[in-house]
């Protein structure tokens, strides 16, 4: 049995894995494959489970989110409580992988502290890299700051390089992705739905 391993940098309410990346894990587990994700909590103390299976894919949040969301409400972090968060789910995020058996990594948006955890363990264990590219948050996203953005722009415009092939969910992401130097036999079109 193939067994995936699924980096996201949300939990299970998520837009990009509640809506897309969740629904590819249950069809992999449906076609014979075992499907661990490893995510970030948006209120990781506060939260039910830890650890469960849901539709026959196995969950384990292992940080915190970027932002905290409270019964419906966005409470951004300070800057230096945003560094702590980051470095603390980064480095479990990266325990968590390293420790976490896989056949391919699947990496669910490359951004800074999933996309740290899936390339470590893809060279440390020499294991293949899936990425998943759903939107350009570098352009798309409202930063606080220029380093914020720059460090998601290093992801999103390096990543895709590293990894075997990438998927994407529209066509602009499918020529960003082979502007970027990804061989286009290697970028394969997965719209939402």
């Amino acid at each position: 049995m193939k067994r995936v391993l699924f980096f996201t940098n949300q939990d299970l309410t998520g837009s990009s894995t509640g809506f897309r990346h969740f629904p590819l894990a249950r069809e992999l587990v449906k076609r014979g494959y075992q499907v661990k994700v490893l995510a970030l909590h948006h209120d990781l103390e506060n939260a039910d489970q830890i650890s469960f299976t849901r539709d026959g894919v196995q969950f384990r949040y292992v940080g915190q989110m970027h932002v905290k969301k409270v019964q419906g409400k966005k409470f951004d972090f300070t800057a230096k409580q945003l560094v702590r968060v980051v470095l603390s789910s980064t480095a479990r995020m990266v325990v968590a992988g390293l420790m976490s058996e896989a056949d391919v990594i699947y990496l669910c948006k490359p951004q800074p502290v999933n996309g740290t955890a899936a390339i470590l363990s893809r060279f440390v264990r020499r294991t293949p890299l899936v990425l998943d590219c759903d939107d350009y948050d570098a352009v798309s996203s409202n930063f606080k700051n220029q380093v914020q953005q720059g460090a998601f722009a290093l992801f999103e415009d390096h990543t895709p390089r590293l990894a075997r092939c990438v998927t994407v969910n529209t066509l602009f992401l499918q020529e960003r992705n082979a502007e970027l130097g990804v061989p286009r036999e290697k970028i394969f079109y997965l719209p939402n739905g």
